[in-house]
């Protein structure tokens, strides 16, 4: 798809300056305008008879050492610039440079948009490190000798972002944005052309960032400046819409998208008739025509396609890589609505086409190859296929090197064709390579992909299809290939919790310090302009070697500089799993994958990939069916107690369906039968089980015959998730097996924080007085905002009632942990504010225990339900927001104001303590988390990233082991379990998670329902 956005960049026209006679200046000035507009509207051969009558009259009056005549050189670079003709503009933007500093010296405004164009033509030119200098040398000069609300200076800051968004440094580039924004608020008006321009622009930057919301806000307020300022028919109001349509069409709001491409069709088609808006006419035309494909429409996505083609063909002629591209996207439709007799003809169209435009050794004709494999393929011919899936392999390698998507995508298509063939041989190496491309391509997008851009990335259906089909393969044949298992393992290792390893656990200690946060944005600058050289041909790329090495070398300082970095980023294989394993343990990397035959199925497996000591390989363990598990899972049910029981209990269903040990555990018995020790990584609907806890037989549970130590990944086993040891020796390379020290250690005091007793109705003098003395942290911040959050009318009698035993569970455990010369501070009743634990690590470290007595809540997606909640009522915006980390939270002093949905005191954070806003604080120093509330360990299942919620959070923000609930257990059970739980931990001296097993078995003996002592789990 063509997305035809422009960045607008104001290159201006300046005055004449001090002139003899108002009629000579009016008819120059008019000139000038005229030529201005012409080169706007790319009608350059006009511009440029408008000029050369504008420099006779100069000429004659003021001769070529005036002001008058650099604004014409100054004007002859501005139409050749919007040639890019960019070193011939140089030239001239140079001559206009010199006349302006003699004539009106160097701190004249005029002097000023010389260089400021000169800066932009290096910018084009992709000459950065010489803008940056120009412009970091102009804005300097400005401010010392300009107000800085002149428009000279806007300017040169909305071209100084430009550049820093060439250059792939987004944060510095929005930086200058705003500042620009600001400044043209002040001095145009908020619906002025050049504050339009500047919010346009941010839209962009946003959308190069993956947030999709911030580009859409300012895309919107855009089109409602430029409506009005230039009207509906300007190709800047069209490109707007186009922008939008796009927008949408890549979120999937695919009504919205059509609702835009319909304006913009309609606009362009009323008399819009210059070059360019021709071109983007066919091209929304083009886009109408993908949207309808993507509707499943596929008689009005035909009828636009064509539409688009005949276009093209009349004004570009068959020869084009626009016509190209049209008939390419009307092959792709007729092999979908099953058109076989006219698809092959028009692929081989294209790649003559191709062929004869660019050669047989260029991308564009690689492409069509492979596109013409893939039909071959699709029909059963697989000899031709095959030959030319090796062509497009050869050249994409030629160009491109081995680590491109355009490679991996062949090698993808080869996998099917091979797999289809039943060369099993031919599969599992291509799988191999296959698997180290995808994963060094993950790597490099990691560096220069923002947080959201790299979860949509690890989404790529292709990636997610590649670890599927490979899954798939294993299970689907009994020959279990060595290399191939290893592989899988290597993949899980990889993928698993990607997402939270490379950005989450580095954040703190990065944004805690501007001097590491200037390094890091610089990183990542430099990896997205690598990252766009790679995609270029190996012929065409520049300055790979010089960026790598600036990489590297800020790379390396941060490793040297930042704890925990090096580990953060650093790539585990499964021997070193392996060998970190001692006598009797086993590690299990549970998996869940669509399956395939190599055809898609509707389908989801689960397995085990399984590691013992002096393993060869890993072991592949199929389990069962996502269906079959789904099917002894139920929301709400009405007696929870017994179905509990039934759901871990080891007696046979009534209806002969499996049990959770037959489906989870049975399958491993026999590998697992002398480990005493399982490490184990949940997959999908396993991270809502107590794995522990399913019974064996009527008497033990699976945790009475081996310790179950719940990992996000067993990566954990050999390098810790970049976490500081708080005795400042560094990590210690099997963290996960690290117990809290008793306080009489070497290491600090033990410290605590315990919450419990609150009061949750808003009483806003006590909460203030509480918060006095602590600056307020604001509820929103990183890259979410709140303010969408309404506020509806409650539903009457509902809120959140008092927790009696929490109260007195924080008092026995602040007792016990003094006992223990710890040092406890219980916050209750309104003191238990929201504004408290967001001070948390701020001024000192966090404390080493943080304990949570309260309210949890976790709602799905709304999306998933059949009958989503209204916005209004009990939880509001909370039950419906599109965000799980918003959907997933605790409750705070004072919440149930905004609960039920009234206004919050102005001042005062609204108790509603979300997972995302628990996630941006630093909580490095905390080594255990009890979340003593109901479902704090559930949120939405995520892919390879696991729980999207407070268990996520408290693993962002940097705590090491966490307690939490898979369901709402009394709360004087609760409190029970807790005490219990210290007691044996601090009183009796047990390892951390012997005493959480003691406490739970003790509670199994006082209450044998499973509801009472199996909802809690320890998560290392």
């Amino acid at each position: 798809m063509k997305n035809t956005i422009l960045l607008f960049v104001l290159l201006p026209f300046v005055g004449l300056g001090q002139v003899d006679t108002a009629a000579v200046r009016a008819e120059v000035d008019s000139l000038l305008n005229l030529s201005r507009e012409n080169t706007e509207k790319g009608l350059f051969e006009e511009a440029d008879q408008l000029t050369d009558e504008a420099e006779k009259t100069v000429l004659k009056v003021f001769g070529k050492e005036s002001a008058a005549y650099a604004s014409v050189c100054f004007n002859r670079g501005r139409v050749l610039d919007f040639q890019n003709s960019f070193f011939e503009a140089e030239e001239w933007y140079l001559k206009s440079k010199v006349l302006r500093e003699q004539v009106l010296g160097k701190t004249h405004p005029d002097y000023f948009w010389s260089l400021n164009n000169l800066g932009m033509i290096f910018t084009n030119r992709g000459d950065y490190e010489e803008a940056e200098s120009l412009f970091n040398e102009i804005r300097t000069s400005v401010k010392a000798n300009l107000n800085k609300n002149h428009p000279v200076y806007s300017a040169i800051l909305e071209n100084s972002g430009i550049l820093y968004w060439r250059m792939g440094n987004y944060e510095k580039a929005e930086s200058f944005y705003i500042e620009a924004k600001e400044i043209r608020g002040k001095h145009f008006g908020s619906e002025s052309y050049q504050y339009g321009s500047s919010v346009f622009n941010l839209g962009i930057l946003f959308w190069s960032m993956g947030e999709n919301q911030k580009a859409e806000e300012s895309f919107i307020q855009a089109k409602s400046i430029i409506e009005k300022k230039l009207g509906k028919h300007s190709s800047f109001y069209l490109e707007i819409l186009n922008s939008l349509g796009v927008l949408y069409l890549n979120l999937g709001n695919y009504e919205k998208a059509e609702s835009f491409y319909i304006e913009a069709k309609a606009l362009s088609e009323k008399g819009i008739n210059d070059t360019s808006e021709r071109y983007l006419y066919d091209t929304i035309l083009d886009n109408l025509g993908i949207l309808y494909f993507l509707l499943g429409d596929y008689e009005k996505a035909e009828s636009f396609y064509i539409d688009a083609k005949e276009i093209r063909e009349k004004h570009f002629g068959k020869d084009h890589p626009y016509y190209a591209t049209s008939l390419e996207n009307i092959a792709e439709l007729y092999r979908v609505m099953g058109k076989g007799q006219t698809i092959e003809s028009l692929y081989i169209e294209v790649k003559n086409i191709r062929e004869r435009l660019f050669g047989e050794e260029h991308s564009e004709f690689a492409r069509s190859l492979n596109n013409l494999a893939s039909f071959y393929k699709t029909i059963g011919n697989y000899q031709d296929a095959e030959q030319l899936y090796n062509k497009a392999k050869n050249i994409r390698v030629s160009l491109f090197g081995k680590d491109h998507p355009d490679y991996a995508a062949t090698l993808f298509n080869m996998v099917n064709l091979y797999w289809k063939k039943g060369d099993l041989i031919k599969t599992e190496l291509l799988f191999e390579e296959l698997t180290h491309i995808n994963i060094n391509l993950v790597l490099s997008a990691q560096h220069h992909l923002t947080e959201v851009e790299l979860s949509k990335y690890l989404n790529n259906i292709r990636l997610l299809k590649c670890k599927d089909k490979m899954l798939s393969l294993i299970q689907q044949y009994d020959k279990k290939e060595p290399s191939i298992l290893k592989f899988s393992y290597n993949n899980s290792l990889f993928y698993k919790g990607f997402i939270k390893k490379s950005f989450s656990q580095i954040r703190h200690q990065i944004y805690r310090d501007s001097t590491l946060t200037e390094i890091y944005y610089r990183l990542k600058a430099y990896h997205r302009r690598l990252a766009a050289e790679y995609a270029k041909p190996i012929a065409e790329r520049q300055n790979v070697e010089e960026l790598e090495e600036k990489a590297n070398a800020l790379e390396k300082e941060l490793v040297r500089t930042v704890a925990g970095y090096g580990e953060a980023i650093r790539q585990v294989e499964w021997q070193e799993v392996r060998d970190a394993l001692q006598p009797g343990e086993a590690a299990v990397e549970f998996v869940h994958y669509n399956y395939y035959t190599p055809e898609p199925t509707d389908s989801v497996m689960y397995a085990a990939l399984v590691l013992r000591p002096g393993d060869e390989a890993p072991h592949f363990i199929p389990l069962f069916e996502e269906k079959e598990l789904q099917a002894l899972l139920r929301d709400n049910p009405r007696d929870k107690k017994a179905y509990l029981n039934e759901l871990y209990g080891y007696q046979k269903k009534k209806d002969a369906s499996p049990s959770l040990r037959q489906l989870i555990w049975q399958p491993m018995e026999e590998l697992l039968a002398d480990a005493e020790t399982v490490y184990a990584s949940p997959s999908g609907l396993l991270h809502r089980i107590n794995l522990g806890a399913v019974m064996v037989n009527r008497r033990k549970s699976w945790a009475d015959r081996h310790e179950v130590v719940l990992v996000g990944s067993t990566r954990q086993l050999v390098a810790p998730e970049g976490r500081e040891n708080p005795d400042g020796a560094g990590s210690s390379p099997f963290a996960i097996r690290r117990s809290l020290p008793s306080a009489d250690s070497h290491r600090p005091p033990l410290t605590a924080t315990l919450y419990g007793g609150i009061k949750y109705d808003m009483d806003s003098t006590a909460i203030a007085r509480a918060n006095q003395g602590e600056p307020l942290i604001a509820s929103t911040g990183g890259d979410l905002s709140f303010n969408y959050l309404e506020r509806s009318v409650p539903e009457r009698g509902l809120s959140w009632e008092e927790l009696p035993g929490t109260e007195k569970e924080a008092e026995e455990i602040s007792a016990i942990i003094e006992k223990h010369k710890g040092e406890a501070k219980a916050l209750k009743g309104h003191s238990a504010t929201e504004e408290s634990f967001k001070r948390l690590g701020q001024d000192d470290p966090s404390p080493r225990i943080l304990h949570i007595a309260t309210h949890g809540y976790f709602y799905p997606d709304p999306a998933e339900r059949r009958n989503p909640p209204p916005s209004g009522g009990l939880g509001g915006a909370f039950k419906i927001s599109d965000h799980p980390m918003i959907r997933s939270g605790l409750v705070m002093a004072g919440g149930n104001q905004a609960w039920r949905g009234k206004p919050v005191p102005e001042g005062l954070e609204d108790g509603i303590l979300t997972a995302y806003e628990v996630s941006q604080v630093d909580l490095r120093n905390t080594e255990l988390v009890v979340l003593s509330a109901c479902e704090t360990g559930l949120g939405d299942i995520e892919g390879n990233e696991g729980v999207y919620g407070l268990q996520r959070a408290f693993k962002i923000a940097g705590a090491d082991k966490l307690i939490m609930s898979l369901w709402n257990v009394p709360d004087a059970q609760t409190q029970e379990m807790m005490v219990l739980f210290y007691r044996y931990w601090l009183e009796e001296g047990m390892e951390l998670s012997e005493a959480f097993r003691a406490a739970q078995g003790e509670m199994r003996k006082r209450y044998k329902a499973h509801y009472y002592w199996a909802a809690f789990v320890l998560v290392e």
